[in-house]
């Protein structure tokens, strides 16, 4: 695609601001590029006065490049298979695949007496469409530990009758500890505050909290 094109659609990017509905996947990418992002991010963020998140970013990247392989394709007289309804989806290898794993916040204490000992957590969010995909619960844990070192296959999931709107995690069997804990790393506390999603595999792959 010409450079001008590639220009005008990173401008337009850089403007959008309307959230388009979204499904969760992870991937894995080089850490190169992973630095390369970063700092892109930064000078964006001098650039705009607003920071971009690293999904935001990748989003738009992926947005560029089908535009710009759609297009070639096009030209070259190949067409592009429409998903029909109803049709099942294309295999992908594990990395990139729906989210299996939520990951909650806890202290010391509910790590060891409710976690470990009672087996479940208790009085939690979870979004309703995202309850038949969980298989699976990790707990990081704050300070002093600040890591994730246990996870736990899902029993069942049930509504809190203390607390409307939340739920309590029945866990099956005891916690399984993690070949190596994933540890904050340098992202924020904040972040560890609301549930995290991600994939089993991802979890015992990695090795800080943001590579989730």
């Amino acid at each position: 695609m010409p450079d001008d094109y590639v220009k005008q659609r990173i401008e337009q990017l850089f403007a959008k601001d309307k959230e388009a509905e979204k499904r969760q996947v992870t991937m894995n990418f080089p850490e190169v590029l992973i630095e390369r992002l970063d700092n892109v991010l930064k000078a964006r963020a001098q650039l705009k006065g607003s920071p971009v998140t690293r999904n935001t970013a990748m989003q738009e990247a992926l947005e560029i490049y089908l535009d710009s392989a759609e297009a070639y394709l096009k030209h070259q007289h190949v067409e592009i298979p429409k998903k029909e309804e109803h049709q099942e989806p294309l295999d992908m290898p594990q990395t990139f695949s729906r989210f299996d794993t939520v990951i909650y916040p806890g202290d010391v204490d509910g790590f060891y007496n409710v976690f470990m000992r009672q087996k479940l957590w208790y009085y939690v969010r979870i979004g309703k469409d995202k309850l038949p995909h969980i298989r699976y619960m990790g707990l990081y844990v704050k300070r002093p530990i600040s890591a994730i070192t246990h996870y736990a296959k899902v029993k069942e999931i049930v509504p809190s009758r203390e607390i409307p709107g939340k739920y309590v995690i029945h866990l099956d069997g005891d916690p399984i500890k993690l070949k190596q804990p994933v540890k904050l790393g340098d992202t924020s506390p904040a972040a560890t505050r609301s549930p995290k999603y991600c994939t089993l595999q991802r979890l015992t792959h990695a090795k800080y909290f943001g590579e989730l």
